[in-house]
């Protein structure tokens, strides 16, 4: 957090920026191939808020729907994937409209937030090995989700 206790972020040009009041509360790799496109890597790495902690503070995000339930934000100018939302009220039993997910990476000082966990480890590329004993989840198209041994 910065002076301000905020954390702030934004894309690569600068054209887009924002900030949140609060620390997430959850944050963690993605393995999907939707992630694995959308950033051209072998994961998505995301950062969760409460969307009411969380503002722009120059700029908008356009938005691509990339599944049924998800649509990512992404600046126009220069490309940088910055957000993820859900647009389906509710999956896993979990209200996620109320939420916005950042991509780690955006954040002015992405070393100050850890990883908790990683999901969709049915599609992890095989020559990706990450040892870093997190929880592991593997996750079908009906977004059911359950934990495996690490």
């Amino acid at each position: 957090m910065n002076s301000d206790n905020k954390l702030t972020g934004g894309c690569l040009c600068s054209a887009i920026r924002y900030e949140a009041d609060e620390p997430p509360f959850w944050s963690g790799y993605c393995h999907c191939r939707t992630c694995q496109r959308a950033y051209g890597s072998a994961f998505g790495l995301f950062a969760n808020f409460h969307q009411d902690v969380f503002r722009f503070t120059r700029g908008s995000t356009k938005t691509y729907k990339s599944s049924p339930w998800v649509e990512l934000g992404f600046c126009e100018n220069c490309g940088s994937t910055l957000t993820m939302r859900y647009i389906e009220p509710l999956i896993r039993n979990v209200r996620r409209l109320e939420q916005i997910a950042i991509s780690l990476g955006s954040l002015d000082h992405p070393e100050n937030v850890q990883p908790t966990e990683h999901g969709y480890v049915d599609t992890q590329l095989p020559w990706l090995s990450i040892e870093d004993g997190l929880p592991r989840h593997v996750t079908t198209d009906d977004i059911e989700t359950r934990e495996i041994d690490n």
